[in-house]
């Protein structure tokens, strides 16, 4: 493999695990490889640890505008997308851990092609001490989101995702607002999805550390029962703080790559906007002609009704 390999991350008061996971990445089988780390503002001991690596290892590489800028995830590593030139690009998490072989398997999973490519692994959710969490929801979805679905739900990470160049240069050059976009692994999905080719390898790449600090998590299995899991003001606010964020992410899609996208996904993306103004009807044919659905069950049904029967008003609230 003679790959321009390049991993992304961006940090933020990360001093607890961030040893751990760049020595995860030094200790990969597959070496030839460059690490680019951009720090959010960290106000803690982060920026000396990436130092410290940076002196010890050429392939590490603290790329800021400034310090004191906090973008946030999204623009963070947009920003590192922009700066870093690679052949394919890997995103990694300050606080996870990356098994040995992550980088030899999806590389040799990967073949150049002429459309934009996404490859993505499956993960082992584990607590602060590495210990893995039985009962959780979340690695059981990983590699069940096709089609037009991915429009309504993600199930990649951005700790197992790997890019080609076609698909950065499409993200970089066409994406000019974040204000609809809900996290940038999501939104490279949705353009893959769009425009190229998603592939998932069915093996456990990852250690997806939960701890209290996490910027997003992995959901425990609920005790409760179906209707407290329907119907619970939380909830429900939760399902309809989903469904404005994808109906404002899609509309921004279409826009960013209206002129782009093939008849498919240009027709479902403007379908998926008139739902607005239609018909309880209306909006039950079209969720029926593309059989959408959520990676669970549960939450499969909870979307279905609040988008039914509520879509007018939640586009409209301000949802707590």
């Amino acid at each position: 493999m003679s790959e321009k390999v390049a991993i992304l991350l961006s940090t933020y008061n990360g001093q607890e695990y961030l040893a751990q996971q760049i020595e995860s990445i030094q200790n990969q089988t597959y070496k030839d490889w460059k690490l680019y780390i951009r720090d959010d503002g960290s106000t803690d001991n982060t920026v000396k640890i990436i130092k410290e690596y940076c002196k010890s290892d050429s392939r590490i590489f603290l790329i800021n505008s400034s310090f004191r800028d906090n973008l946030g995830p999204l623009k963070s590593f947009f920003y590192l997308l922009k700066k870093v030139q690679a052949s394919v690009y890997f995103f990694c998490d300050q606080d996870d851990l990356w098994l040995q072989n992550k980088l030899e398997v999806m590389l040799n999973e990967y073949s150049k092609t002429n459309y934009p490519q996404l490859l993505y692994s499956d993960l082992s959710v584990v607590n602060e001490n590495l210990q893995k969490i039985p009962d959780n929801n979340f690695e059981f979805l990983i590699g069940k989101i096709t089609n037009q679905n991915r429009f309504v739900d993600n199930d990649i990470p951005g700790c197992v995702m790997m890019i080609d160049r076609q698909l950065r240069d499409l993200a970089v050059n066409y994406t000019k607002n974040y204000t609809y976009i809900s996290m940038h692994d999501w939104w490279l999905a949705l353009i893959a999805e769009s425009f190229g080719k998603i592939t998932f390898i069915n093996k456990k790449l990852v250690l997806y550390r939960q701890h209290g600090n996490n910027a997003l998590g992995a959901g425990m299995k609920s005790q409760n029962n179906i209707f407290q899991k329907l119907f619970s003001k939380k909830v429900i606010n939760l399902r309809k703080k989903h469904i404005k964020k994808i109906y404002f992410q899609n509309n921004h899609l279409l826009e960013e790559y209206g002129d782009l996208l093939n008849h498919k996904y240009k027709k479902f993306l403007i379908e998926f906007k008139k739902c607005k103004y239609s018909s309880y009807y209306g909006r039950y044919k079209f969720l029926n002609k593309y059989s959408l659905k959520r990676t669970s069950y549960f939450q499969t049904i909870a979307f279905k009704i609040l988008f039914i029967f509520d879509l007018k008003n939640i586009l409209n609230e301000d949802i707590k």
